[in-house]
């Protein structure tokens, strides 16, 4: 999933998308990947640990490189099965 965080700036902004990633990541296994975060929300992630929850490889300045990240992981989920598979 690619959040769009261009919009972000103020601290209940920042709660509220974490609330998000932690219901996304822990209960449906769904791997998170931020797009347009900025210098002020990355300290704010960085503050509560989020960066490190998230990865942060997964924090991205832009959509085009979010966009190259998650294309990144579904090669690698995709190779990873395929070995599991033995195809």
């Amino acid at each position: 999933m690619v959040l769009f965080m261009r919009r972000i700036m103020e601290t209940a902004h920042v709660s509220v998308a974490t609330e998000t990633i932690d219901l996304s990541s822990e209960i449906w296994k769904i791997r998170i990947i931020l797009s347009g975060v900025n210098e002020n929300v990355r300290n704010m992630l960085s503050k509560s640990n989020m960066d490190k929850k998230i990865g942060r490889k997964n924090i991205c300045r832009d959509i085009h490189e979010a966009l190259v990240r998650a294309a990144n992981k579904l090669k690698e989920n995709n190779k990873s099965a395929a070995e599991k598979l033995h195809l």
